[in-house]
């Protein structure tokens, strides 16, 4: 490749997806090298996309790789994308950009849960897709076997195009069921030979099952296949393309991605089979599908062209923003290294250093006001708290952090509003493990995590008439202030209501807001439990003052004082927030998590099947969400998520509130 190249004009963007473990970065790497020499190791087969310290360190990918690679002139761009579950929210910005998906898979005839939820993310997005299966060279891989399976877990239509043969010798051979051929050879020297007649019969059926899905899109190309009549290879591909597109059937492929064995004929068939991004138009939209930022280089975004075209001197718009990004220089995502390019259009995926616009956001013309929807991504919903061993660490800490939510798209950072912590909300425990460690060296600090507060409150239990009185008499001018209130219970989410019902000038009219201000202040200061206090109505109703040493401060103090005294003759009622929570699980999980809510205090509203899903609506309280991120995944096998929002505030059950009382005071 030249060393400064322009836009391909049939650019394709593949997302390789697949559940942990498969070799998705493996096949990805072997497929951009395959003109160079294999890797020894599993690591150096990775080692040019797993790049980041934590995948280095795990063995696994924890950040979206992206490689720009060329197959017989044409460009393609695979998106290799996490297989960790936790790690869905850059799956769904690979999707909401990606041509069709790449589906990886292992020589294996049990689907695991985690391929079922991708399988049901491509569904919804209603992308077109190939599998392969990799490891093919596994002396147990039956690819019969594995579509059978896939056919039945699915509950799809896939057609094997390539059948794995065991030679009497014990080496495998790869059949071209659609060429009827022998893919002979390893990488570049790939090409296909006559099929041995030992293998014609075993291929046969595979063949004669994969021409009728094919010939079935095309209603003149049937009439001929039934009238007996040779079918040109260029016509089935043809056909078999617009199968795929309209997603009526998923082709199986074999491939090694550590042999290379079948590797030329994959990018041959994901060239001749996967659909073109559409033209360049003349408006512009990119979307931020990674960023990454180091001390020395700066930040930089990785940006997947959607419409239009753009220049290292392009000017776009953030989003999410309102703010103009001006590029400065592009560069194709290869390997060993990017490449400089002087333009790139729809289809395409660059890198883009010195732009610092957060993951997940649509960069657009300047002037333009077409903006593309917001990709959707799973909620994040597990939540720790963050603490730090003293301030100049806390102050790297939230920079660190900061940085950390403009690159991963899974990740909320917020603080809690009582102690000022910060929060970090992930997808689950190991999300935010590997979040933290990334923290944790990017900032230098030592981390400690602890589960966050539930934010109980506390209400007054019943209606009395109370005096508060702040008197302090001193050589010159004292204190003086005295207020006569009637405190009781408000409705539930009404705050704390204040009215003034003062009648002939017992408490001067300037001195009523500091009245006022005092009781807030007890209010958030909190109750006799140490929550603060909400839902009153406070009447202020009689009072006193001293011409003299009467001021706010007197005042201030004296409601203070009103409130307090009031919580202590009629007592408090501790309230704890309650959560509606929408779950969404497989139906045979759903009586161990409908299980699980009832014995976590929960309430089943409605229970409603979505094909092989159930959708469940619930209450319950918030302090029991703490864990339920984890504990559904477990439940689940990973399959299950659950969204939440605050419903509403209902006072703590009595064989509850001991508890609680006691682990607080500790």
């Amino acid at each position: 490749m030249d060393a400064t190249v322009a836009a391909s004009p049939r650019a394709r963007i593949i997302c390789v997806v697949g559940p942990a473990g498969v070799g998705k970065t493996t096949l990805v790497q072997a497929l951009a090298t395959l003109q160079s020499p294999p890797t020894r190791g599993d690591d150096d087969a990775r080692a040019l996309i797993d790049t980041s310290p934590e995948e280095r360190a795990h063995h696994h990918s924890v950040d979206l790789g992206v490689v720009r690679l060329e197959h017989r002139g044409h460009a393609m761009t695979l998106l290799d994308v996490p297989g960790i579950g936790e790690l869905a929210a850059a799956r769904a910005l690979a999707l909401a950009v990606a041509d069709a998906a790449l589906v990886v898979v292992p020589p294996s005839d049990s689907p695991s849960p985690e391929l079922l939820r991708i399988w049901r993310e491509l569904d919804e997005r209603q992308l077109p897709r190939l599998v392969v299966v990799n490891r093919c060279d596994d002396s147990r891989c039956a690819i019969d076997t594995v579509v059978r399976a896939l056919n039945e877990r699915l509950e799809a239509h896939l057609d094997a195009v390539e059948l794995v043969a065991i030679t009497a010798d014990g080496h495998q051979d790869l059949i071209d069921v659609l060429a009827e051929a022998s893919i002979v050879g390893i990488g570049t020297d790939e090409h296909l030979e006559p099929l041995p007649e030992v293998e014609r019969e075993f291929e046969r059926q595979a063949h004669d099952a994969l021409l009728d899905d094919i010939v079935a899109e095309d209603d003149a190309l049937l009439e001929r296949y039934l009238a007996g009549e040779e079918l040109d290879p260029t016509e089935l591909n043809a056909a078999l393309a617009i199968a795929i597109r309209e997603r009526h059937l998923t082709p199986v492929l074999a491939a090694s991605a550590t042999t290379r064995l079948g590797l030329t004929h994959l990018l041959d068939m994901l060239d001749a089979l996967v659909p073109a991004s559409p033209t360049p138009t003349d408006t512009t939209s990119a979307l931020v599908i990674a960023t990454s930022s180091d001390n020395f280089q700066g930040t930089s975004a990785t940006l997947a062209i959607v419409r239009g075209a753009i220049r290292p001197d392009s000017v776009l718009r953030d989003s999410a923003q309102d703010r103009t990004e001006r590029l400065h220089q592009l560069l194709w995502p290869t390997l060993p290294k990017p490449t400089p390019t002087t333009e790139a259009a729809a289809g395409d995926v660059v890198i883009a250093p010195k732009v610092g616009a957060a993951v997940g956001t649509w960069l657009i013309d300047p002037a333009g006001h077409d903006i593309p929807d917001p990709v959707q991504r799973p909620t994040p919903t597990y939540t720790l708290a963050v603490e730090v061993p003293d301030q100049r660490a806390n102050d790297k800490v939230q920079a660190a952090a900061a940085r950390l939510a403009m690159e991963d798209p899974g990740l909320i950072v917020s603080r809690e509003a009582e102690t000022h912590r910060l929060l970090l909300t992930g997808m689950g425990a190991t999300h935010l493990a590997l979040v933290i460690e990334r923290l944790g060296r990017r900032s230098g600090a030592a981390i400690q995590t602890v589960t966050p507060r539930t934010p109980y409150r506390e209400t007054i239990a019943g209606t009395v008439e109370v005096e508060g009185r702040h008197k302090k008499q001193t050589g010159g001018h004292g204190q003086y202030g005295v207020v006569v209130c009637r405190i009781g219970p408000g409705p539930r989410a009404s705050g704390v209501v204040f009215f003034d019902e003062i009648v002939g000038g017992a408490i001067p009219r300037t001195f009523i807001p500091a009245v006022e201000a005092g009781i807030r202040e007890a209010c958030e200061q909190g109750g006799p439990h140490g929550f603060p206090v909400v839902d009153l109505e406070v009447h202020l109703i009689d009072g006193k003052h001293h011409p003299v040493d009467s001021n706010e401060l007197s005042f201030k103090l004296a409601g203070a004082l009103a409130l307090r005294t009031a919580l202590e003759r009629a007592g408090s009622v501790v309230l704890e927030p309650i959560a509606r929570v929408h779950l969404s699980v497989p139906a045979s999980a759903q009586g161990d998590v409908l299980g699980y809510v009832t014995s976590r205090r929960g309430r089943i509203i409605e229970s409603t099947p979505v094909g092989p899903s159930v959708e469940i609506e619930a209450e319950l309280p918030a302090a029991e969400l703490t864990h339920l991120a984890v504990d559904l995944h477990g439940l689940t096998a990973g399959q299950g998520s659950f969204t939440s929002t605050h419903d509403r505030y209902e006072p703590v059950p009595t064989a509850v509130l001991g508890r609680l009382l006691s682990a607080t005071s500790k």
